[in-house]
């Protein structure tokens, strides 16, 4: 007899992991339990379960959180959360895992700020520990590296350019940009990436690893204010841009080849920025 799956989502009272528990709930719960973990204490209330778990582990402390004093405190903040997983991985019925890293660990640091250091070196850590793990346990394993993300508006903001451009155009009919450069940044819709991971997680084979950047589109900072302005009707004389013509623009781009090619093949509904926009914004 098959063991009962269950589902379980770390940092789940973030922004990304909400959107999974949305789509989880809406489309992929029959036979599956979700148990959430939004603190590091707890961890140990389902230690030892007898079952095959998906582990959606989307905790993390961002190099932008309020918790960090010092840098040493970030990186032994991240070191211990890496030590409970790594336990919790050894000690369960791994089934699939996902993890989401970083666009960073492959370009130049864009803030030139050690915590940023700590992050990225941190999640290119991560990435090849438990890549190793999958290959020792056999389970199936999904990175996908993210650059920036867009999707449905909650109460808690993520700190994001294009979600805090969006508020500010729907709060105050008027876009302000308030990068110096025209930045080129690579974005992925959640309800794309939460579909593609879900599917390779509970549909993959056993053992099977994937790792993509996850990039719906490519655009610049202005690019994307005259699309949100169309959407909210917005007049183009509304969005207020402070560029300096004498600092170069920073190229942010993903390879997004295999992301396209997971995309394509899944069969849920997709989006352009102008409807991914018009959804989120409930245009």
């Amino acid at each position: 007899m098959n063991k009962k799956e269950i589902i379980v989502i770390t940092g789940s009272s973030g922004w990304l992991s909400q959107n999974f528990l949305r789509i989880l709930g809406n489309k992929y719960l029959a036979n599956k339990k979700i148990i959430t973990i939004s603190s590091q204490s707890d961890w140990k209330k389902i230690n030892q379960i007898d079952n095959d778990i998906h582990l959606i582990h989307n905790a993390f402390v961002l190099p932008q959180s309020n918790k960090i004093k010092t840098p040493q405190s970030y990186q032994q903040k991240l070191d211990s959360l890496l030590i409970d997983t790594k336990e919790f991985i050894k000690n369960n019925n791994i089934k699939s895992f996902y993890y989401p890293s970083s666009g960073l660990v492959d370009i130049e640091n864009h803030k030139n700020l050690e915590v940023y250091s700590i992050y990225k070196e941190q999640k290119k850590k991560e990435e090849k520990q438990f890549t190793q793990l999958s290959t020792e346990q056999n389970f199936t394993l999904v990175i996908s590296r993210i650059f920036s993300m867009l999707g449905p508006i909650s109460s808690q903001q993520p700190k994001s350019n294009f979600i805090s451009l969006i508020t500010q155009a729907i709060e105050l009919n008027k876009i302000v940009i308030e990068s110096e450069t025209d930045d080129t940044h690579s974005i992925c819709f959640l309800d794309h990436l939460v579909h593609i991971v879900i599917d390779l997680l509970f549909n993959s084979k056993k053992g099977a690893q994937y790792l993509f950047d996850a990039v719906d589109v490519t655009i610049s900072l202005k690019e994307f204010s005259l699309q949100l302005a169309n959407c909210l009707d917005i007049e183009e004389k509304n969005i207020v841009d402070n560029f300096k013509s004498n600092l170069a623009t920073r190229k942010y781009v993903g390879n997004n080849t295999q992301y396209k090619t997971l995309l394509n093949k899944n069969n849920f509904i997709k989006y352009e920025l102008s409807s991914y926009l018009a959804k989120i914004t409930n245009k």
